[in-house]
């Protein structure tokens, strides 16, 4: 299906697709490293070990997701249903990215496919927002940024735990800025 048929107001949006074939094995610590450590990538990687390049290909062009563009505040994320439904399912997994910001000079929100919440923030959001940050690397010194990580998919955060209070207190009362995000839900079931 064309992307006019989810949104049939909003012009396309630019997208590319990069195949490349590696050996996995070969080449595992590299990737992983990379993959691992940069939360914040704008770009698409898929591995398929047990598929050639071209059948990789056809696949892609013919069984496309679908994702939402959306603009909100991110008290959304804590909402019980959306909560229930999205972020502690074995269903599927919310993958979120925020859009029309830059890592250096913008505050990023960022959802994996694990289940962790990243925020990359501007001092100034920083010291209202609440969340403890994490150990500042020598760039984000440089550009001024915190960047702080809250794991949703952890058996400790669960509605009314602490964890889950404090960060609904901190979206509804220092962290109300609205963001423009890429959402897209993928089955859990397709991918295993």
């Amino acid at each position: 299906m064309s992307e006019k048929t989810y949104l049939p107001n909003d012009e396309p949006l630019k997208s590319y697709a990069d195949i490349n074939y590696l050996d996995l094995d070969q080449h595992q610590h590299i990737w992983k490293h990379i993959i691992d450590s940069h939360p914040f990538n704008r770009a698409l990687t898929v591995f398929l070990p047990s598929c050639s390049v071209n059948l990789a290909t056809e696949h892609m062009n013919q069984h496309l997701g679908s994702y939402y563009q959306i603009e909100s505040t991110l008290d959304f994320l804590l909402e019980p249903n959306f909560f229930q439904q999205y972020i502690k399912s074995d269903q599927c997994q919310l993958i979120m990215h925020s859009i029309d910001t830059n890592i250096n000079t913008d505050d990023v929100v960022v959802l994996s496919p694990s289940g962790t919440l990243y925020f990359s923030l501007l001092k100034q959001t920083f010291e209202t927002f609440g969340i403890e940050a994490s150990t500042r690397s020598k760039a984000d010194k440089k550009h001024d940024k915190h960047v702080a990580m809250v794991d949703l998919d952890s058996s400790d955060f669960k509605m009314d735990s602490k964890s889950y209070n404090r960060l609904e207190w901190c979206f509804e009362n220092t962290m109300k800025s609205t963001f423009k995000l890429h959402l897209c839900a993928i089955d859990s079931g397709e991918w295993q």
